[in-house]
């Protein structure tokens, strides 16, 4: 009986390992960037590029992990409106708020389903993890002037300051969630293409904000979400 029990789990641990299978490649795409939770993040999506490598393991014929460092763009932009001399409305014109350029380190878990000989659908889910590389923040009146974008120098936990009335305080890295729908084409042997469509929501702030205008204050963290299209081929 235990030489039968034996046979068995060593049958279902060759056939786990067997299935097993890691596969490299590159990977772009682009971000519909937002930055969320304060009155000063903006109103408009910014988009950004991204461009990585990607790392998938097969745990078995429908489960995998992928790793995919990245570098992203994000942000986002506000529309501001101006009047000429006269008090004559000029239609607004929007510029980039922030502009965040981040190193990502997501780590996600996905389950393929067969279409068909050459298609697999899957979703997946994971975590993140982002390095802040470089940012810059336009001032609104400054913009309103001449749109040049003032640059900050990021010092972990450094208050910084813009003007007389603002600052905030800026994060190197932050962490949050991820989930999205992916589909997997066979181009041959051992290329495939994954193509993804993906939401990512950071749980941490990247700045706190330490706002204060004429009626009130505004105490509250600037946070990073996004949408993304990526687009990877891979050889497996």
């Amino acid at each position: 009986m235990k030489i039968f029990i034996y046979s068995m789990l060593l049958g279902m641990q060759f056939n786990f390992l067997h299935a097993q299978s890691w596969s490299f490649g590159i990977q772009s795409g682009f971000n519909h960037s937002l930055v969320t939770e304060s009155i000063l993040g903006g109103n408009q999506r910014k988009i950004g590029l991204r461009l990585g490598v990607r790392i998938d393991y097969d745990l078995n014929k429908n489960f995998f992990i992928s790793f995919s460092p990245s570098y992203s763009e994000r942000g986002s932009s506000s529309a501001i409106e101006f009047r000429d001399t006269l008090g004559r409305t000029i239609p607004p014109k929007s510029y980039d708020l922030f502009q965040l350029n981040y190193l990502e380190i997501p780590f996600s878990l996905g389950y393929k389903l067969k279409l068909a000989k050459f298609l697999k659908f899957y979703p997946f889910a994971g975590i993140h993890s982002a390095y802040l590389i470089k940012a810059s923040f336009a001032d609104g009146n400054k913009a309103q002037a001449d749109f040049v974008n003032q640059e900050i120098i990021i010092n972990y936990d450094n208050l910084l300051k813009n003007g007389l009335e603002s600052g905030f305080i800026v994060h190197r890295w932050e962490y949050g969630y991820l989930f999205g729908l992916g589909i997997e084409f066979r181009l041959s042997k051992h290329f495939k293409l994954h193509l993804e469509a993906q939401h990512q929501r950071a749980l941490s702030d990247f700045a706190d904000g330490l706002f204060t205008v004429r009626f009130f204050d505004d105490n509250t963290g600037f946070k990073n979400k996004l949408y993304a299209i990526k687009l990877a081929l891979m050889y497996f």
